[in-house]
């Protein structure tokens, strides 16, 4: 069985954290739209793909070398690497020697990982959101931020310039018995994908089973109050309708008061479901606590598992 996770994130390193435990082929598509931190300064010093995203897949997929995967997540914290990981720096590095995407094949091998992760553009690619007050936001960080800029909510998210989608990518979609978005970032993690050329149409025209995992918390400036209805509706508004074949979303309640308050203070909320909903949500208890409120990747992964 080969399954195509797409995303970028916390959220896409979760679920192959969880995926990675079964014996199946496991492609990453990892967004590249990242431009701020220690990924912004990257690319624009070296030209190379934004790592931060990619490092991240790379670390979850990597099998049994636990050193290295601790030098990858290192970041340093003062002086000339202040800010960056070593795991930013080995990409960048290896892209500069290889090119960009026999550099990421190279960092792969390095980690030993279960599966592939690709790039879904190697394409400079910059995100633009316009806004319900008709105002224009430019770039990742800064519709990241969102919240704490403006009290306007995202109209139309879109690339400043075209991006392609990389042929390793349409092969990888044509050849998946199951596709899997999210979770994540809605804006900055998941639609990101759906905005280079081609990806929509090898998914529309894939025969894969189509599943959408559903974030646990809104996101202040993103999905403010938003039912798992709206942020699937929001996700096929780019997708298209009829594709996603089941939406995978938490029933656990959270009890822990404490925990519920640092959220709120974060204008932060559970995602919830409307009564009589859409037949293709598919319930289950997805999330891990104490400390924060986000998916378990073993009860994630079983889940996308009992789809496909």
């Amino acid at each position: 069985m080969h399954i195509v996770a797409i995303g970028g994130g916390t959220g896409l390193y979760t679920l192959l954290r969880g995926l990675k435990q079964y014996p199946i082929d496991l492609t990453a598509i990892v967004t590249t739209a990242d431009n701020g931190g220690s990924t912004g300064r990257l690319c624009d010093e070296y030209g190379v793909l934004p790592p931060g995203d990619i490092r991240r897949c790379l670390v979850a997929l990597s099998d049994s070398r636990d050193v290295m995967q601790e030098v990858c997540e290192h970041r340093f914290t003062k002086g000339t690497f202040d800010g960056h990981t070593v795991g930013n720096l080995l990409i960048t590095a290896l892209e500069e020697l290889y090119g960009k995407e026999e550099g990421i094949q190279k960092t792969a091998e390095i980690l030993n990982i279960h599966g592939t992760v690709l790039p879904v553009t190697t394409d400079d690619m910059r995100l633009q959101a316009t806004l319900s007050d008709g105002s224009i936001v430019q770039g990742e960080s800064a519709i990241d931020c969102l919240a704490e800029t403006t009290d306007a909510s995202i109209d139309v998210l879109a690339t400043q310039q075209q991006v392609t989608v990389e042929p390793a990518v349409k092969e990888a979609i044509r050849h998946a018995d199951a596709i899997v978005l999210g979770p994540g970032d809605l804006y900055t993690s998941i639609i990101p994908n759906l905005l280079v050329d081609g990806v929509t149409e090898a998914i529309a025209y894939s025969e894969a089973t189509v599943i959408c995992n559903c974030n646990v918390m809104t996101k202040p400036g993103e999905t403010d109050h938003f039912a798992v209805e709206d942020f699937v509706k929001e996700i096929e508004r780019y997708l298209g309708s009829q594709i996603i074949e089941y939406i995978l979303h938490n029933t656990r309640s959270v009890r822990d008061t404490e925990l519920l308050a640092k959220y709120a203070s974060e204008k932060k909320e559970p995602i919830f479901v409307r009564e009589g909903s859409d037949q293709r949500l598919c319930g289950r208890d997805l999330i891990t606590e104490p400390n924060l409120i986000r998916h378990d990747p073993h009860k994630l992964a079983q889940a996308v598992m009992g789809c496909v």
